[in-house]
């Protein structure tokens, strides 16, 4: 379980920017939508035309445009006055939505928050307020092998007694790695995703593994890397060879 998070998304203001590459969705191609408190489907591309709808987290969508536009996207991560403030860059795109009930429906959407990727499959348990709302998602492991399918399982061990240094590693279907570790102290968790970018990353990172439910996160930018840091956790999303490494740092978890 998780706290749900206080995450406002606004096409406008400016803190940090993400723009290393634009979306990579065509026309045609179906996409998912990352943002943890969902997007807005909207009449025309524009922050202030009439909404259609809120689309949640996992939304399933098809493209219908190529990008229109530039935008911003601001995303606040932490409780209440205790924020960090955080965007990324995008387009507005046409989309339809693809209701397993009918009635389909078309709008535009800020493509900063899509990927071809499917998230996780997450329920939530709603409170009394919205931030006592819960969510309980499937693990990483779940989320790889329904995607992409299990194609190898294999423990590694450092030596000595006990599994101090262990690593379980996880090879999915289109080369996706997941390696648990045990050091014995915390918990650390690595994802290689082959033929992405920085920003999509950025996107799958934030999407993934669930962060700063009470605390103010510090984030580092950089040309190759961009790492978040919480007073017990370290996300780290980085260029690696042929795409980006995920870490997931956590201590007393």
């Amino acid at each position: 379980m998780e706290k749900y998070l206080l995450l406002a998304i606004f096409l406008q203001g400016f803190f940090m920017s993400i723009s290393w590459a634009e979306s990579k969705l065509k026309i045609g191609e179906k996409a998912y939508v990352w943002a943890r408190n969902g997007i807005w489907l909207r009449e025309e591309p524009s922050i202030d035309a009439k909404t259609v709808e809120e689309l949640a987290y996992g939304t399933h969508l098809k493209i219908l445009s190529d990008g229109i536009g530039s935008y911003k996207s601001l995303a606040k991560y932490g409780q209440q006055d205790s924020t960090t403030s955080y965007s990324t860059t995008g387009a507005w795109r046409k989309v339809k939505i693809e209701s397993t009930h009918g009635g389909n429906k078309e709008g535009y959407v800020f493509d900063g928050w899509l990927l071809s990727l499917p998230p996780l499959k997450c329920e939530i348990k709603m409170g009394v307020k919205k931030r006592e709302s819960e969510r309980s998602c499937e693990s990483i492991i779940n989320w790889g092998t329904r995607s992409f399918g299990l194609v190898n399982k294999k423990k590694i061990s450092s030596g000595g007694q006990g599994c101090n240094g262990c690593v379980t590693r996880y090879l999915f279907g289109k080369g996706f790695i997941y390696e648990e570790y045990e050091p014995g102290y915390g918990s650390e968790d690595k994802l290689t995703m082959p033929g992405f970018n920085l920003s999509e990353g950025i996107i799958a990172a934030l999407g993934l593994f669930a962060w700063w439910d009470e605390e103010k996160p510090r984030i580092e930018i950089s040309e190759k890397r961009v790492s978040f840091f919480g007073t017990y956790q370290r996300l780290v999303v980085e260029l690696s060879k042929g795409g980006v490494k995920i870490t997931d740092w956590c201590r007393d978890c």
